[in-house]
């Protein structure tokens, strides 16, 4: 018997996109004073907040995450200056 199952592969805690930025500005020298958040309108029926839930990818698959967010970041950074992301 076939079986499918959805595995959500990710790091389980929760990031705004501010704070990727903040991050990415940060690794590569930038002024962070130069980035502008602004606050836009929500739709009524938007999703405010999404964290993958990683349980079923320990259970079943033994993963966990082994690479943080900032070190994912700098290695894209290195990759990108490399001349490879381009």
């Amino acid at each position: 018997k076939n079986v499918v199952e959805i595995i959500n592969i990710g790091s389980g805690k929760g990031i705004s996109l501010k704070e990727i930025a903040l991050n990415i500005a940060k690794q590569i020298g930038a002024n962070e004073n130069l980035l502008q958040f602004e606050v836009s309108p929500y739709r009524s029926d938007e999703i405010m907040y999404s964290v993958a839930n990683i349980e079923k990818a320990k259970g079943i698959l033994g993963w966990k995450p082994k690479t943080s967010l900032e070190e994912g970041i700098e290695n894209m950074i290195r990759w990108y200056k490399k001349g490879e992301g381009v």
